[in-house]
């Protein structure tokens, strides 16, 4: 399917308005390449689709490397509904979905890639009051494409009503940072980010988020056969922490085909069945 369809229609604005919208910035070269990027992959995936469905951003969300081959681990509702995920950290960087755990909310990516820093998990048991920092990115896009990294503690050593398969921290996070690790000061992973507390009640609330403890984790990646590296927590600062993060930890962007009559063109605000996922 030729690149006049899609690019012609407004709802193709909406599949990857996130590129685009990197910079009003139209003369931001690498935005552009990248915008690019995005809409030759869309156009092959969609060559055998009927005319009328076009690709519709789904979503945002962070994952991190876990292997030298590639492997990237993320929250299985980051990735749900997607038929296209990608890793958009500078470059395209299309990925396969290998797996997914509904009740533990993990899912596992493969990049074609091979990545030289990626991080080492642990099974221990996190300690309350243990300092942690969390890396993604939160509002995506609108926020910025940079990586965020914000620090905390470890609040409870369990979850929402003592969900013994969670912990609680005080580190701020935000929609998109779905999915992105929480580390020891020594880099090590602890857990996954999974949600804010207003996603669970409803109501706002501030300091009051969760994550997937490690050794489910780890006991996820294990039945996939994935090599992860095992490493004890260590409360001594890695000084390629910051470093580190920003070369392991990734954006993903994911897209899902419907018919066009049932997305309402707007501004380049997202509107109709897109106001579902925000």
């Amino acid at each position: 399917m030729s690149c006049s369809f899609y690019c012609s229609s407004n709802f193709y604005r909406l599949a990857w308005a996130f590129a685009a919208s990197v910079s009003g910035l139209a003369l931001n070269v690498q935005a552009v390449d990248l915008t690019t990027q995005i809409e030759n992959m869309l156009n092959e995936h969609g060559g055998s689709r009927p005319k009328t469905m076009v690709p519709v951003m789904r979503g945002e969300g962070s994952g991190f490397v876990v292997s030298p081959y590639g492997h990237i681990v993320t929250n299985q509702h980051v990735v749900d509904g997607c038929d296209v995920v990608a890793n958009v950290n500078g470059s395209l960087d299309e990925l396969t979905l290998l797996s997914s755990d509904e009740t533990l909310d993990l899912a596992l990516l493969k990049s074609s890639e091979p990545y030289e820093i990626y991080l080492p998990i642990t099974t221990q048991e996190v300690i309350l009051t243990d300092d942690i920092f969390v890396a993604g990115f939160p509002f995506g896009q609108k926020l910025g494409l940079s990586l965020k990294v914000t620090k905390g503690v470890i609040s409870s050593t369990s979850g929402y009503r003592d969900d013994p398969n969670r912990f609680q921290f005080d580190a701020a996070i935000n929609g998109g940072s779905s999915g992105g690790p929480i580390v020891s000061p020594s880099g090590v992973v602890v857990g996954v980010s999974v949600s804010q507390i207003r996603e669970l009640l409803g109501q706002s609330a501030q300091n009051l988020n969760f994550g997937i403890k490690g050794n489910l984790l780890e006991s996820f990646l294990s039945r996939q056969d994935v090599p992860y590296k095992s490493q004890t927590i260590s409360n001594e600062k890695n000084e390629n922490l910051g470093k580190n993060l920003m070369k392991s930890t990734v954006h993903l962007v994911c897209w899902y085909w419907v018919d066009e009559n049932q997305v309402s063109p707007g501004d380049g605000e997202e509107k109709s069945i897109l106001d579902r996922y925000r």
